[in-house]
């Protein structure tokens, strides 16, 4: 299979997970919210936002072994991608442990560091320890998950995400009408997810026969070789951390946890935002770890220019659907009630989008193994946020610990990353500008207008009228930005990659490589 069927087969299956979590969530939050309420409700993101923390003892090897199975693989080299494997499998079972331990500290002092009332401090304490759990098996078993990954075999592994998903949404469900609320939620999560795991090994061992689980293949070596990459992804890592899970923590230390409710509403529709990116730029890792391998530099400079533009493409109209509409569109999904949200998600949209579009530069920093200087930058960025989500509590509320989050995001992903992504790879600053971004903003003024016209003629009084003005206007824009904004040979090459995905309907001349596209990279520097 070619660079671009892999590419192409892999996207898809993610979109497909992602337009399925979607759906589950944009039923599931208001179900959640309105059977358990605002206290039930804002602890269970609380305590999810303290299993994010947790999330930190991934150290980085996650990412470590994705890179190096992908450059394994293209090289050929099975025993030490064995190596690479059982050294991280049993790194992370120690880890488990730790994790254990901290899960079991931090569920004794829980009552002393948030604003709980103490009817639901026991329900807390157990519900905290099965997260913890969770956390602490799902790190060590996650090794077969990013095998997949790194074979860039993102259609099994999007498949089995969306298998697990149903369940676990129809469990929660089924518990929730039965009058069940945080720790059955806890135990769905933790029982969903090592079946989800059993399936993922399961699978590791299918795509990769040669695959092999013993202790003696545990070598230092190769250790070494893990945290020399994963450091700094661990940096990283606790950075993404700060700046996505402490703004409901400190929300839950100085405000209440009723309140994470209505700022978790806001950032939930920008996660699904997010979501639609990253599903497409995350399978493209191992993808950029190969071609560095093999030392094809024109075609990561080729990815970044594509994937960038393709990232702003697509978020352009969500995010002025959000600046427009956030106020109906949080009124009729979530109700009346949560309608004041839509200040904090005008607030949070515009730097979510820079941070978006810009995900293809983290991608292509991570698989090439670019991280020291980007690790800094994002270190300072969830510093300042912390800082000022801190100060700004104290005097605005929610808004100002969303105005803490938005403006390092600003600095960072729409002046900082981008001038360094372009020294990295080689790629002139001016031309990556006007390639990316300056093309899909006009496009998006017509779009902008219909916005407007709708909202002022046919007011939005049913999330279906919203929802048919939005893809009314999504598919104006559709149309204008592909011719636009693609070049020729990408809008072939577009209509292949449709095609591919119906095989009864393309015939052998039909099916042109998309990796001319790429390819044409270097015919057109010349």
């Amino acid at each position: 299979m070619s660079l671009s069927d892999r590419v192409i087969k892999n996207v898809f299956f993610s979109w497909a997970y992602y337009l399925i979590s979607l759906l589950c969530g944009i039923f599931l939050m208001p179900f959640m919210v309105h059977r358990l309420g605002d206290t039930v409700y804002g602890i269970w993101i609380l305590i999810l936002s303290l299993a994010g923390y947790m999330g930190l003892f991934d150290l980085g090897i996650r990412s470590s072994i994705v890179k190096y199975v992908a450059e394994l693989h293209a090289n050929n080299k099975q025993n030490k991608l064995n190596e690479l494997i059982n050294t991280s499998l049993f790194t992370y079972g120690f880890i488990g442990f730790l994790i254990l331990g901290i899960t079991i500290i931090v569920s004794i002092y829980f009552s002393r560091f948030f604003q709980i009332n103490a009817s639901f401090i026991n329900e807390s304490r157990l519900v905290l320890l099965l997260v913890g759990l969770n956390v602490a098996i799902s790190l060590p078993l996650a090794v077969f998950g990013s095998i997949i990954w790194g074979l860039q075999r993102h259609d099994i592994f999007s498949a089995i995400e969306i298998l697990v998903l149903i369940i676990r949404t129809v469990l929660i469900i089924i518990f929730i009408l039965l009058g069940f609320k945080l720790v059955a939620l806890a135990i769905i999560t933790l029982v969903t997810n090592i079946f989800g795991n059993c399936l993922r090994i399961y699978y590791a061992f299918r795509i990769n026969p040669g695959l092999r689980i013993n202790h003696k293949l545990f070598n230092r070596i190769t250790l070494k070789l893990i945290f020399n990459y994963a450091f700094f992804v661990f940096l990283i890592g606790i950075s993404t951390r700060i700046i996505s899970y402490t703004d409901s923590i400190v929300i839950g230390i100085f405000m209440s946890v009723a309140m994470i409710t209505y700022y978790s509403i806001a950032l939930k529709l920008i996660d699904y935002s997010r979501d639609i990116i990253s599903v497409m730029t995350s399978v493209l890792v191992p993808t950029t770890s190969e071609l560095d391998a093999k030392k094809e530099f024109a075609k990561v400079q080729r990815l970044l220019i594509l994937g960038t533009k393709y990232s702003f493409m697509l978020t352009l109209p969500i995010a002025f659907s959000f600046i427009l509409l956030g106020k109906p569109l949080i009124g009729l999904w979530m109700g009346q009630k949560y309608a004041s949200s839509a200040t904090i998600l005008m607030i949070l949209v515009i730097p979510q989008l820079l941070s978006i579009s810009q995900y293809m530069s983290s991608v292509i920093l991570q698989g090439i193994g670019k991280l020291k200087t980007f690790t800094t930058f994002i270190l300072l960025e969830a510093l300042a946020n912390l800082i000022l989500s801190l100060i700004l509590i104290k005097h605005y509320g929610l808004i100002g610990v969303a105005l803490g989050t938005a403006i390092p995001f600003i600095i960072n992903k729409a002046i900082i990353l981008p001038v360094y992504i372009c020294k990295v790879v080689g790629q002139n600053l001016i031309e990556y500008i006007k390639k990316t971004t300056i093309l899909p903003l006009i496009a998006s003024i017509p779009y902008v207008i219909l916005i407007l016209l709708f909202k002022k003629t046919f007011y939005p009084k049913s999330i279906l009228i919203l929802i048919a003005e939005i893809s009314i206007c999504f598919l104006i824009y559709c149309a204008i930005s592909i011719n636009l904004c693609l070049e020729k040979l990408e809008r072939q090459a577009l209509w292949q990659s449709v095609k591919k995905l119906f095989p009864r309907s393309i015939t052998i001349e039909q099916n042109q490589d998309f990796n001319k596209t790429i390819s044409s990279y270097e015919d057109r520097k010349e």
